[in-house]
């Protein structure tokens, strides 16, 4: 929550993606208070509640898998299919599901140790940052 709504201050004039308005919702505001409120703390909630930490490694591999792929597919029908998100400055879908990758790997790390995931986090942040043009002039 708190990463998403940084993001999306810090980086107001050089955004990845971008929410398309629809019936529901009309304004980028909105659907990312919405997002880092209600969205991204219900499936933390249950991406960290159902998760298999008794098993083995492969089959926690597995269930990270599983959310990723479910993430990476509704995506791909929201920008594909239904055109209710759009990526910019050479943002894309596979860079998204890389980052899905991250945030699902990132989050199991965070509930056992905080500490390398906030560490993890800052160097992926970094690694956008420098990848997709931004410059400390767009910074909100």
């Amino acid at each position: 929550m708190v990463v998403n709504l940084a993001s999306s201050f810090i980086t107001y004039h050089h955004i990845l993606w971008n929410y398309n308005p629809d019936i529901f919702v009309r304004t980028q505001t909105t659907i990312e208070l919405l997002n880092a409120f209600v969205l991204l703390p219900a499936v933390a909630f249950i991406f960290l509640s159902l998760f298999p930490f008794a098993r083995s490694k492969v089959y926690q591999a597995g269930y990270i898998a599983l959310w990723i792929l479910i993430f990476s597919c509704i995506e791909l029908v929201a920008h594909y299919i239904v055109g209710s998100l759009s990526y910019k400055n050479q943002w894309s879908w596979f860079d998204s599901f890389i980052f899905d990758i991250a945030l699902f790997s990132v989050t199991r790390l965070h509930y056992s140790r905080p500490f390398w995931a906030w560490g993890i986090s800052l160097i992926i942040t970094v690694i956008i940052y420098t990848g997709f043009g931004f410059s400390a002039g767009e910074f909100k």
